[in-house]
């Protein structure tokens, strides 16, 4: 198994992520740990920072898990939680 890749100058040793340090965009990886390319042998590029407008007053979480959905929490020998949201689909899958 190869070494694991060098921590980005972006991530603090605790694991927390400095968005001042973090570049705009990287590139995007895929399945086989590669950089992705285009037809042309271009990067392909993702952004880092997500842009969300505000549309309204913002709305309380609701309580409970909605209709299809189940959740379940986790907490590793870490202390690291995770929580896994299984949710049913709504509609079809494309095909």
């Amino acid at each position: 198994m190869p070494p694991a890749p060098p921590t980005p100058e972006w991530v603090n040793p605790d694991g927390t992520v400095d968005e001042s340090k973090m570049p705009e965009e990287l590139p995007l990886i895929g399945a086989d740990g590669k950089v992705v390319k285009d037809a042309d042998g271009k990067t392909l590029m993702v952004e880092t920072r997500v842009k969300i407008a505000q549309s309204g007053a913002p709305q309380a979480p609701l309580a409970g898990p909605r209709a299809g959905e189940k959740r379940s929490t986790s907490t590793d020998a870490e202390g690291r939680k995770t929580e896994t949201v299984e949710v049913e689909a709504s509609v079809p899958p494309a095909h």
